[in-house]
């Protein structure tokens, strides 16, 4: 018998100190979608092949601290539907659950005893990326052990280039890759949160200019790392319709 549930892995800049509390570690943090309880794995494995696909991962912001009574990260995505809670009620049904209670996408950070007023003056939002469904094992101690994992494809990744900083960045419209550019930039300068864009987007051109007022704007108001996003990306597509940009920027 093991402990189960299915949950996303969840990556984020995290801040290196919290409050008091039980914390937990960085690599154990994830977000929680069907919990299975106490199950033999026998019974589950054979339903894995067909665990509903993502096929490219999900971006948004912890825009909110949570007492559940836990320490907890609400997390928001963009959009005019929850793509988090479409998913989890998706493999909600795959698996033949009944929601018992609205699902709220958090992360947990720590557990009680905690120090509530502290944990609200430290939190400020944060940018976070989902790059794979885990089936977890709970083993107790603030600890969990994925047994088998889906990968999706990332939103963006960091790629070595000369004096400057690149990503990959994908999605499948101008407007998705318009987010997840901002969220990448957001990873390196969390701040950069308070000045993001929802506009409309048709084009890479048009996505360095309004990367570029963004970066403006946050420099003036407090000082910003980066300079300017650059017109020299190489653009691609890749497979099923994602397309693919190099994202190149001065520092």
């Amino acid at each position: 018998m093991k402990r189960l549930f299915f949950g996303f892995e969840v990556i984020a800049p995290w801040k290196e100190k919290f409050p008091e509390g039980r914390l937990l570690d960085k690599e154990h943090r994830h977000m929680t979608l069907c919990f299975l309880g106490n199950v033999p794995f026998e019974s589950i494995e054979p339903k894995l092949k067909g665990i509903p696909s993502l096929q490219l991962g999900m971006v948004g912001v912890f825009d909110e601290m949570l007492f559940l009574p836990v320490a907890a990260l609400h997390a928001k995505t963009f959009g005019t539907h929850d793509p988090i809670s479409d998913y989890q009620k998706k493999l909600a049904s795959y698996l033949g659950m009944k929601d018992e209670r609205p699902f709220l996408p958090h992360v947990t950070l720590a557990r009680l005893p905690l120090d509530k007023k502290a944990w609200e003056e430290v939190f400020s939002p944060l940018p976070f990326m989902i790059p794979r469904l885990h089936l977890y094992e709970s083993l107790g101690n603030l600890k969990y052990d994925p047994i088998w994992t889906m990968d999706f494809i990332l939103p963006f990744e960091e790629f070595e280039h000369v004096a400057d900083i690149a990503f990959h960045i994908r999605g499948k419209t101008f407007d998705e890759l318009f987010i997840h550019a901002q969220l990448a930039l957001a990873f390196k300068f969390p701040n950069l949160l308070h000045y993001l864009s929802r506009k409309s987007v048709g084009s890479i051109d048009e996505i360095v200019m309004a990367m570029g007022e963004i970066v403006t704007r946050a420099d003036i108001a407090e000082g910003c790392p980066f300079k300017a996003v650059s017109y020299h990306g190489k653009m691609h597509k890749i497979e099923d319709g994602i397309m693919h940009w190099e994202m190149i920027v001065d520092v």
